[in-house]
């Protein structure tokens, strides 16, 4: 089983993640990786990384698909040049997606 992600940056520099099509309830695994090549701050629920001068910063977190198999997750991502950022989600029942979004600037 393989679930599906929508990732999407808005003006403000919140990252978006929404998740569909994982087993109802299943305990998952959020990973976000944000390489960039000036410094950066990231932060989201439980969340706060920040750097200077070309980064990979990498954090995760536990959710859970909602009753249909669905989640929403967001973070606030500053950079001061262009960011790479991977989104990967792990299920407890064999889901795995990942989504790579080439380099932007966010916000």
């Amino acid at each position: 089983m393989s679930g599906r992600l929508d990732v999407q940056w808005d003006r403000t520099g919140v990252l978006s993640v929404r998740g569909a099509d994982f087993a109802a309830y299943e305990q998952l695994m959020l990973s976000l990786t944000v390489r960039s090549g000036g410094g950066s701050r990231v932060t989201g629920p439980g969340t706060l990384m920040q750097s200077s001068g070309n980064s990979v910063q990498s954090t995760s977190t536990t959710l859970q698909a909602d009753a249909r198999g669905g989640f929403q997750w967001q973070a606030t991502v500053i950079s001061s040049g262009e960011a790479e950022v991977t989104v990967a989600v792990r299920g407890d029942h064999g889901s795995r997606v990942e989504q790579h979004l080439p380099r932007s600037r966010p916000g």
